[in-house]
């Protein structure tokens, strides 16, 4: 009930007598209003939880108002809990902003429904005639049981009040697990957690727990969590855990954070005259600024008029160019240097004290191939694993490498492949153990009685093969005595290896050595061992004999006992290996790469020692010396040196007691050499007229096929260098796409990759409209190949020009 009043004051006749200095007539007016309740308090539960999960604590908050609605600071306030025809009463005492939490324990409501009351007072109020009583309101709510197929629960407790920002909280998290959920071999859970913002999810990670061997084990841990303005307005906290019968338990929470801006506040203390300078970093580019400065005080708000500052580079060129060009072609080049030194500057081999080092350095430029699947894509992904795995058992694994090469996994279909990969990847990444989990029992369903897999899907390259579980050994067992094909002896010496059957990978490695191929101190296998021409200074080895002899290299690191013999056999694989590496720490093709990172990471692991140091020179007989010192701190590190005098001789001399691994790297344009035919190519390009307003653009025929010795050939790749100053019309790729047999197309700025699934002996056309973009003159033929992409050297090559160049 609400009373309203309303005064109305009238100056009188005689102002002097009520001491008014008003005007004869004038009225001022005034009204109010008075809320008059017989509530005198209100309980109010605050967002409560329709259900609870037996076994959980159940946790809730009462706010106290007052008949105002403010909440009643510092009163009591009582709980009445009321289920199967029992009653409690807890009571607590309210906050500064008239708020109770409670945290109810659950075991004794033996799943019931569950009756909750909160009161200001537990005594009921009794009516009596003729006089004004006092009311207050109680608050109700009614619970039910959350009924779960697991016995395992987590809670995650909540944090009180509003959370800063800037500041890291540790928020618990509580666990009971039964063994029932985790069955009798389960040694450890993972609990998956993810915070969620404005942005989505902005943290994500997991907990591993060791699992006892009781049928209940009862624990808790902690997740550290720092709000951001990326977290607000509401973030959310969700923790689950999968066990390996399929069922989940979850919990959730939602925090209360306090506005976290991107711009903050600073403080500038002021000298005696009113003034402070503030050095302010400014981006190294040539532009104009505005400056705005504002302040605020107790009295007001103060804004300084709008300053405009120009900054400006004291040194740079702007220049205008294609992506690349050939010798002999010829183009403007436009280049604007901006000079405001007083002073002149200068502009300006490689050795690394480590095997590893130079794909460290290197980790996302491993493969200089196209990489559009699935399957290409777990080569930017397992060799980084590997490199991670050398590193921390050589204990050189710095928080620097570490957060560099996670980024990398997080942002890279082979079943039993990925499942290797990614379970070794757990370790410095989150990796969901669901997916794990799945794909095991998928490989699972699709093992034969005999211990063999059966084949599903389509799969890229024909060779590639991932580690084998146990029960696959039967199958291979009866297979050993039978086996001519080399690269099957590799990858069973390796298997059996991994499974601890000395014997069997003995049997197979004797059968190895026989077929070795042994040069200057260097050991290696191929399927086809050939003579290389005379005129191959530095030969390129077959992608399969690089997984072939890497392969062979695992399986000596990896048998159960390892002898003096087989490291020194290692060290001659080693040899040939580090040979054929490019100049990124990676190789040929893909699984080659990974496979060879994989076998040199574990011998590099083997022979790592923290003790000795190195001095390398490198000389050449017109005066040029560079000297490079390897020790323990930098054998991490790739030093190089830009060579001079190209071309050369060089001599390398090294002095000391460590490993050193050097390398020279070479780089040039060369039409590329002729192969045994296994691809047909044909290109052809198309243009009306040679008019100068027709010469911009033009088409490019592409008829490709295979005819090699198989049906069909592996994953195959139309790859087009694109005609320096040229680029590919938007449409084209789209028009590209549109065939079934195209599976992605992929535009670099000087190439473009066409994926095919396959080729047979059927001819299939693909279309392609350049543009041009820079005037060339002296314009070079570019070159279109066809390869297959896990035997490179299986190729076709054609070159096409600009008709009218």
């Amino acid at each position: 009930m609400r009373l309203n009043w309303r005064a109305v004051v009238t100056s009188n006749t005689d102002p002097a007598s009520l001491g008014l200095y008003i005007p004869t007539g004038v009225q001022i007016n005034a009204s109010s209003q008075i809320l008059i309740s017989k509530t005198v308090a209100r309980a109010v539960f605050e967002t409560p939880n329709a259900y609870y999960i037996p076994g959980v604590p159940y946790r809730g908050k009462i706010k106290l108002q007052d008949h105002y609605g403010n909440g009643m600071k510092n009163r009591k306030v009582y709980l009445v809990i009321r289920f199967m025809r029992r009653r409690f009463i807890k009571t607590y005492i309210t906050d500064g902003s008239g708020i109770a939490s409670f945290n109810l324990d659950t075991t004794s409501w033996n799943s019931s429904s569950v009756s909750l009351e909160g009161r200001f007072t537990l005594e009921d109020l009794i009516h009596t005639p003729w006089k004004t009583d006092f009311s207050y309101t109680n608050a109700y709510h009614h619970l039910q049981p959350f009924h779960v197929t697991t016995k395992s629960f987590l809670d995650i407790h909540p944090l009180t009040g509003t959370l800063p920002c800037g500041l890291k909280q540790n928020v618990q998290v509580t666990f009971t697990l039964s063994r029932d959920d985790l069955g009798e071999a389960t040694s450890r859970i993972g609990f998956a957690y993810y915070v969620t913002g404005k942005a989505g999810i902005v943290v994500r990670g997991q907990r591993n727990i060791q699992v006892g061997k009781l049928n209940m084990l009862k624990g808790s841990f902690s997740i550290p969590l720092t709000f951001t303005a990326d977290f607000t307005p509401s973030p959310s906290l969700v923790v689950y855990a999968i066990f390996p019968n399929g069922g989940v338990t979850a919990d959730s929470i939602q925090f209360d954070v306090a506005l976290c801006f991107e711009n903050q506040k600073c403080s500038f203390p002021l000298s005696s005259n009113g003034s402070r300078n503030v050095p302010v970093a400014v981006p190294a580019a040539s532009t104009d600024w505005k400056v705005k400065v504002f302040c605020l005080a107790g009295r007001g708000f103060g804004l300084a008029p709008t300053v405009s500052l120009r900054t400006g580079q004291p040194f740079f060129v702007d220049v205008m160019l294609p992506y690349s060009v050939k010798r002999g072609e010829t183009f403007a080049l436009k280049a604007t240097v901006f000079n405001y030194l007083q002073q002149c500057i200068q502009v300006c081999a490689c050795a690394t004290g480590d095997l590893m080092g130079v794909a460290l350095q290197n980790l996302d430029h491993l493969v200089q191939m196209p990489h559009g699947c699935g399957e290409q894509n777990m080569v930017l992904f397992a060799p980084i694993v590997y490199v991670l795995q050398y590193l921390d058992k050589t204990r050189q694994l710095t928080p620097e490498i570490k957060e560099r090469a996670t980024g990398f996994l997080r942002k890279g279909k082979l079943t039993a492949f990925v499942v290797k990969s990614f379970s070794q990847a757990r370790k410095y990444i989150y990796v969901d153990d669901k997916n794990i989990q799945d794909a095991l029992r998928w490989l699972e369903q699709n093992q034969l009685p005999s211990g063999c897999f059966a084949t599903k899907g389509s799969l890229f390259h024909s060779s590639l093969k991932g580690k084998l579980v146990q029960t696959t050994l039967r199958c291979l067992q009866r297979a050993v005595h039978n086996i001519t094909n080399i690269y099957t002896e590799a990858v069973l010496a390796y298997a059996f290896a991994l499974a601890g059957d000395y014997e069997t990978t003995q049997e197979l490695l004797y059968k190895l050595e026989e077929q070795a191929i042994k040069s200057g101190g260097q050991i290696h296998w191929s399927p086809k061992p050939s003579s290389l021409a005379p005129r191959d200074v530095w030969p390129d080895a077959q992608s399969v004999d690089i997984e072939l002899t890497s392969y062979v290299l695992l399986a000596y690191l990896s048998k159960p006992r390892v002898h003096a013999g087989d490291m020194t056999t290692a060290a001659g694989i080693v040899a040939w290996l580090t040979q054929q590496q490019n100049g990124y720490g990676g190789f040929a093709s893909t699984q080659d790469t990974v496979v060879a990172l994989q076998a040199l990471a574990k011998y590099a692991a083997r022979t790592f020692s923290t003790s000795g140091q190195a001095l390398v020179r490198v000389k050449s007989q017109r005066g040029f010396e560079k000297s490079f010192q390897v020790t323990r701190q930098k054998r991490l590190l790739v030093q190089q040196a830009a060579l001079t005098e190209v071309p050369g001789q060089l001599l390398v001399q090294v002095h000391g007691s460590s490993c050193v691994f050097t390398q020279t790297v070479l780089r040039y344009h060369e039409p590329p050499r002729r192969t045994a035919v296994t691809f047909t190519l044909r290109v052809n390009t198309e243009l009306t007229n040679c008019s100068q307003a027709n010469t911009r653009v033009f088409t490019v025929r592409i008829l490709a096929s295979y005819i090699g010795s198989r049906v069909t050939s592996n994953m195959a790749i139309v790859e087009v260098s694109l005609l320096s100053g040229f680029m590919l019309a938007p449409r084209s790729r789209m028009l590209l796409e549109r065939k079934n047999i195209v599976k992605k197309v992929e535009v670099k700025a000087d190439v473009v990759y066409i994926y095919l699934e396959k080729l047979n002996d059927e001819s299939q056309t693909f279309l392609l409209q350049l543009e041009q973009v820079i005037q060339m003159k002296n314009l070079k033929p570019a070159i279109i190949k066809v390869y297959d992409y896990y035997q490179p050297e299986e190729r076709a090559l054609a070159d096409y020009s600009a008709v009218c160049s």
